[in-house]
């Protein structure tokens, strides 16, 4: 009778603990619907059928940074699942310039009248268009899957490339293969071959952007990203503990090397200006195009409004190149 007592007193307890836990969670369910919780971007699936990476369309999407909301922007997925307020039309015989790149082109951050796409298309409104093809993580071999898509698609009269130091070795499986993205594999006589990595979202996918929890730890929080990257994190700390601060980033996402191994390599900005010399003519024959420096976007503009509401939007700090070709 004792241990049926203890047995009972036991599964009260852990009720009223879970009964407890699930009214948190409730309330913060709520109560996170009243503020700009990110939505994320849903993006459908890519394989055979449909082999070029694209957002479900025409769905509004919110941004906002960091706990307390830092940064919050409202936008649009438009009818073929790219981020752009305006639709695009294959019947449209009017000169088009398509521009091709990243996070820097994705813009997600940025109001689609600041973004450098929206405020060229409103400089040729009356004369022109302005499309965009960008996601965030996509490498030079996704741009030149787009540029194929866009061409075929909406016959561009020309397109612009935005370009970052490590869209190089994101572009080569070896280093990189995110799924649902386009890279190169480095076949057995040194060939390099263009193939698709296949994507199908999850199962549990439609859960989490139904909740304003979940998208808070998730896409606010980066509570995934945090957790797989605490080792590295950690590591970072110590060094800097150790007296060495000068971590520079020399490869793909969140990988830093200490200054002398920076300086080894003989400094990341020459690396990169021999990647662009190297890299760029290739590229262009690839694409069937031809490549030139064209310059650099206006993105420090739109970084310093960004830290004028007081925060630190790091990812615009970056510089990116510009290439611009032209189909033959």
């Amino acid at each position: 009778m004792r241990k049926l007592g203890k047995r009972r007193r036991f599964f009260l307890a852990a009720v009223a603990i879970a009964t407890s836990l699930s009214f948190c969670v409730l309330m913060a369910e709520i109560a996170l619907w009243f503020f700009p919780v990110s939505t994320g971007i849903i993006t459908d699936a890519v394989n055979e059928r449909s082999p070029i990476f694209h957002a479900t369309p025409n769905r509004d999407y919110v941004y906002s940074k960091n706990w307390n909301f830092s940064i919050v922007n409202q936008g649009t997925v438009n009818n073929v699942g790219f981020i752009n307020d305006q639709n695009y039309d294959a019947n449209d015989s009017s000169p088009l310039l398509a521009i091709i790149g990243d996070s820097f082109v994705e813009a997600l951050m940025v109001p689609y009248r600041e973004t450098m796409h929206g405020r060229l298309a409103k400089a040729v409104v009356d004369g022109g268009r302005v499309y965009s093809f960008g996601f965030s993580g996509a490498a030079l071999s996704q741009y030149l899957a787009w540029a194929q898509f866009a061409t075929r698609a909406y016959n561009p009269d020309g397109l612009i490339f935005v370009v970052v130091g490590n869209d190089f070795d994101q572009s080569l499986t070896k280093y990189d293969s995110s799924p649902g993205f386009h890279h190169y594999a480095i076949e057995a006589n040194g060939e390099l071959s263009l193939g698709r990595s296949d994507y199908e979202p999850g199962f549990f996918r439609p859960l989490v952007y139904r909740s304003a929890l979940l998208r808070y730890l998730i896409f606010n929080l980066k509570a995934g990203y945090t957790v797989r990257e605490l080792p590295n994190m950690l590591s970072d700390a110590l060094r800097r503990e150790g007296g060495d601060e000068d971590l520079r980033y020399v490869g793909k996402r969140g990988q830093y090397q200490r200054g002398r191994d920076r300086r080894e390599t003989g400094g990341f900005r020459r690396c990169h200006r021999r990647l662009f010399s190297r890299s760029a003519q290739p590229f262009g024959h690839a694409a069937g195009a031809h490549y030139f420096r064209f310059g650099r976007p206006t993105i420090g503009n739109l970084h310093a409004e960004r830290v004028s509401q007081g925060t630190r939007e790091l990812h615009w700090t970056h510089a990116p190149q510009v290439y611009e070709a032209r189909p033959e």
